[in-house]
């Protein structure tokens, strides 16, 4: 057995050697096959990473072009709250400017308005590119035809806002001119200031556009309105004494006070504002829905990449911020005005909500974008009445949402930014915004820093404000001078003005399109002139016609708004008499509208139970003081169905009585009449 180990020494000192020698046999393989396929799989590496960042390229184009079809939708939603907000007379018309804005909008960005914004130049302005020919664009980046797509999105947001602003009472040509104006120049050179890196990129931020969109077309729409002037009648000059007066002075004495505002005196004691209704909140109602679905893609497509942490916090900051919007708006109207509740200003509450947000939507904490849309909320119902005071008619409220909201929207980046590096919702930007001043406060740091932030966008706001001001001035001016010889060349005279006549307006603006039939109120339209009505008769006619459904002339309720307008009851009554008269007229009219034969009977066989027993209880409202007495009797009116002969002596006792306290007696024995 001794003898053995010697040699199990051996054969463990070969297999030793053998495993020595194949480990090395089997490391040179192994170095041979790395050596050998090295340079595949470091083309297939590299294959792996260029595969990753195309597909990276394709999803973020892919999320530009959805959010930016997301804005695009915007435009109905303009279109229908704008015609929402206006009468029944002027809705072809908004709905023609909104439709053809942004066809305008697309061919001048396309021809300058990009390559002034984004081309290579100037940190002012950039001259390189026109028409995207010869557009330098790097190919591992998004697509250059996507970037201008998203681009012009915004581009015909700012030209649209303009619309709302100067609606119902500008020439058609006149908005066609000033918007490709807008467009072309106004717009994109300040937005090449921020967004196209410019002079003050890095400095003042913008993340999707209060100032770069909404207070750019907030101030063009300004400037137009200032030129324009109110619409007919928005503010009403009132005779001292008169009983329209009296009545103020007791009802609202509120209306016949001098407002100082920032030490500036307002409208005139004996003026007041009347209130313009919309002829159909139902579609201004689904606009505003329209907008705010919109607004998601404004604002969280403008992290230009799919970046989720930054899209879902951006896209519930936006929706926070217009819920929030639309509460206080609700609650601040409801307090201002009337103490009742106004859809309108649900309706811009909400927009004003997410205008707030816009510019900050990226860079604030969600309970940031609570309190953001809260006081956009508020600012808009105090900033409607607050241009109301000035005599600046806005018809729906546009430069209170877009130019004032959008003011503050900017400043809340320089209050409530979070600051860089804290937060993983940050988009991969390049720079942010430093920590807000109000967070600041709270934390005790960077208080100076923070100051300086605030500085920043108050003065990025000024610049592009003025700005915009500035060629907007401009571009009206021109917008008049080309309308004044595209007239010249079809009448022979020269009419630079951008408003429309007086008797357009009040006619209504749609009568100037083809699309605008010969309805029933445009045939009495032309009863009254064929009838040669007195010119005063007439326009009160036509004031009272454009307050009445299209589809139910019958309801004679707006009556009161007319009664109002004027103290010459008779006048009043004769124009619905006339109306009642011409049924004579109706089997002609008949043949084209059914619907008239109903009307004219209606107004024959219940003129009393209507016409009459509405104009006596407006009568009664504005004459007497006695306010328990006179409702009484309204109500003694409604309830009980009185004769015709009975109606015309109350009527006609109504109207001759002048002295206060014979008419108390008259009260007085009516109530007792109507009781027996």
């Amino acid at each position: 057995m001794s003898k053995s180990f010697p040699q199990l020494r051996k054969a463990k000192d070969v297999i030793n050697h053998d495993f020595s020698r194949w480990f090395v046999y089997l490391a040179l393989a192994v170095l041979m096959l790395v050596v050998t396929i090295s340079p595949s799989l470091a083309e297939d590496l590299s294959s792996l990473q260029e595969q990753l960042n195309q597909t990276k390229i394709a999803v973020d184009t892919g999320w530009i072009l959805f959010t930016g079809s997301l804005v695009f939708f915007m435009n109905p939603g303009f279109a229908m709250v704008e015609t929402g907000f206006c009468r029944r007379q002027n809705a072809i018309n908004v709905l023609a400017k909104n439709l053809i804005v942004f066809c305008l909008a697309t061919v001048a960005f396309w021809a300058v308005g990009y390559s002034f914004m984004f081309g290579k130049s100037y940190d002012f302005i950039g001259l390189q590119g026109f028409f995207l020919i010869g557009f330098e664009n790097n190919p591992t980046e998004i697509p250059l035809k996507a970037q201008f797509f998203f681009q012009l999105t915004f581009a015909g947001t700012a030209a649209t806002i303009v619309s709302g602003a100067v609606a119902e009472r500008i020439k058609f040509p006149a908005f066609l001119i000033f918007s490709l104006l807008l467009v072309g120049f106004s717009y994109p050179i300040t937005g090449r200031w921020v967004w196209g890196e410019g002079w003050l990129y890095g400095k003042f931020f913008d993340f999707a556009g209060s100032t770069l969109v909404h207070a750019v077309g907030g101030c063009a729409g300004l400037v137009g309105a200032l030129f324009l002037g109110p619409r007919l009648n928005k503010y009403e000059e009132i005779e001292p004494n008169s009983r329209i007066y009296e009545n103020l002075k007791e009802k609202s004495p509120q209306e016949l006070t001098y407002k100082k505002i920032l030490g500036i005196r307002s409208l005139k004691p004996d003026h007041r504002i009347n209130s313009f209704g919309g002829h159909n909140l139902s579609l201004a109602t689904l606009g505003c829905l329209i907008l705010w679905f919109g607004w998601f893609g404004f604002n969280a497509g403008s992290t230009l990449e799919l970046n989720s942490p930054a899209v879902a916090h951006i896209l519930v900051n936006t929706l926070v911020a217009g819920a929030t919007g639309g509460i206080i708006g609700t609650l601040s109207a409801w307090f201002m005005f009337d103490n009742k509740p106004s859809l309108t200003f649900i309706i811009n509450g909400i927009l004003a909500g997410c205008v707030s947000i816009t510019a900050s939507c990226a860079y604030v904490h969600l309970l940031s974008a609570v309190f953001i849309g809260m006081v956009g909320g508020w600012f808009v119902v105090w900033a409607t009445d607050f241009i109301d005071r000035f005599g600046i008619d806005d018809p729906v409220g546009a430069i209170p949402v877009h130019l004032f909201c959008g003011f503050w929207g900017t400043l809340a980046v320089g209050f409530f930014s979070a600051g860089p590096g804290v937060v993983d919702w940050y988009p991969g930007l390049e720079s942010y915004p430093k920590l807000g001043l109000l967070l600041a406060i709270r934390d005790f740091t960077l208080i100076e820093a923070s100051l300086e932030q605030l500085r920043e966008q108050f003065w990025g706001f000024l610049c592009i404000a003025t700005m915009t001001t500035g060629l907007s001035f401009v571009f009206w001016l021109i917008s008049g001078g080309v309308v004044g010889i595209i007239y010249r060349v079809l009448t022979g005279k020269f009419d630079g003005k951008i408003r429309v006549s007086n008797e357009e307006e009040s006619q209504g603006l749609d009568r100037s399109f083809s699309d605008e039939g010969e309805g029933l109120r445009e045939k009495l339209y032309q009863l009254a002139h064929d009838n040669s009505v007195e010119k005063v008769e007439r326009n009160l006619l036509f004031s009272f016609l454009s307050l009445l459904p299209e589809d139910d002339l019958n309801n004679f309720d707006s009556i009161n708004s007319i009664l109002e307008k004027t103290e010459d009851i008779n006048l009043i009554d004769k124009i619905l008499k006339r109306i009642i008269e011409h049924s004579s007229d109706r089997e002609e009219i008949q043949k084209e509208w059914k619907q008239l034969d109903e009307y004219y009977n209606n107004a024959r066989n219940q003129a009393i139970n209507t016409t009459y027993q509405n104009t006596i209880i407006s009568i009664l409202e504005i004459k007497s003081r006695r306010k328990a007495v006179t409702e009484e009797i309204i109500n003694k009116i409604k309830d009980k169905s009185l004769s015709e002969e009975k109606y015309q002596e109350i009527l006609e006792k109504a109207r001759t009585v002048d002295n206060i306290d014979t008419f108390e007696t008259f009260l007085k024995n009516l109530l007792q009449e109507l009781k027996e």
